[in-house]
């Protein structure tokens, strides 16, 4: 997936309709771990679900061309502390 210099980066807020390419994307994003996890079934399937985290924070989708490029999720805990999310396509950028 290389982008060219005149695409667009858009930032823009998560729709519902993004649902299948975010799964799809954090997948692609954690592909190169697979041979980490003894049960990559079950992680992957976890990974699946990131479109459910909207429900408990912002997620950010970065894009260009229509395509889905990243992600950026914040989500407060208690109190003041913020935690940060991150995943990308693993061609983004290449």
């Amino acid at each position: 997936m290389i982008r060219s210099a005149e695409e667009e980066l858009t930032l823009r807020d998560y729709r519902e309709t993004d649902a299948a390419a975010l799964s799809r994307l954090a997948l692609a994003g954690f592909k190169e771990f697979q041979p980490a996890y003894s049960d990559w079934a079950a992680m992957s399937a976890s990974i699946s679900q990131m479109p459910s985290l909207a429900a408990a924070g912002e997620l950010i989708i970065a894009e260009a061309g229509g395509t889905l490029l990243g992600l950026h999720r914040a989500g407060a805990t208690e109190g003041p502390v913020f935690r940060f999310s991150m995943a990308h396509h693993p061609d983004a950028g290449r």
